[in-house]
């Protein structure tokens, strides 16, 4: 069978989505139709339509349902696997700036690969996250800092300017 007759059609993928969400709904009994469609970022109406299969549901909504309730993106777009995955199966989001990098992480180390010198240091994804956000912090530390010095500077500047007794009317 060729790869094109295996992938799935926008038809069987709308279906699968609007199987997943009965699916879901039927699961968190305490969940439904209205707040999930707010936890997808659509409004009920729209979303009514989209279950009664009259409108299809976008990417960004079919991303949010497998990552926010861990519905198998496998099995609405490729048909694999059961339709929830486990919690333990889901990797971080990691945004591609260059074709040729690789994720830093693979499904069976949660661990990222951090050049130090001469060689690789195996260091925790939590480790690098909190570096990257002491160093924002810093910086915008830095930016407040300086938006203070301008304002002050801002306000020194107006309070030399040049004023005369008479009023201009405009």
């Amino acid at each position: 069978m060729e790869i094109f007759q295996k992938i799935l059609t926008k038809d069987e993928i709308q279906s699968r989505f609007i199987r997943a969400v009965y699916a879901l709904l039927k699961e968190e009994k305490s969940l439904t139709k209205t707040s999930l469609a707010e936890s997808l970022n659509v409004k009920p109406a729209k979303f009514s339509e989209i279950l009664n299969d009259r409108m299809k549901a976008g990417v960004d909504m079919i991303a949010i349902l497998c990552d926010f309730w861990n519905v198998s993106p496998d099995w609405i777009l490729m048909s694999r696997g059961p339709i929830f995955r486990d919690e333990s199966e889901k990797q971080p989001i990691w945004v591609q700036e260059n074709l040729e990098t690789t994720p830093p992480y693979s499904k069976s180390d949660k661990t990222v690969t951090k050049e130090t010198g001469t060689k690789d240091e195996q260091i925790p994804i939590i480790t690098q996250l909190l570096d990257t956000i002491k160093e924002q912090a810093e910086e915008i530390g830095r930016l407040k800092a300086r938006n203070e010095e301008l304002e002050r500077r801002k306000g020194d500047n107006a309070g030399h300017a040049q004023s005369s007794d008479i009023a201009n009317v405009g």
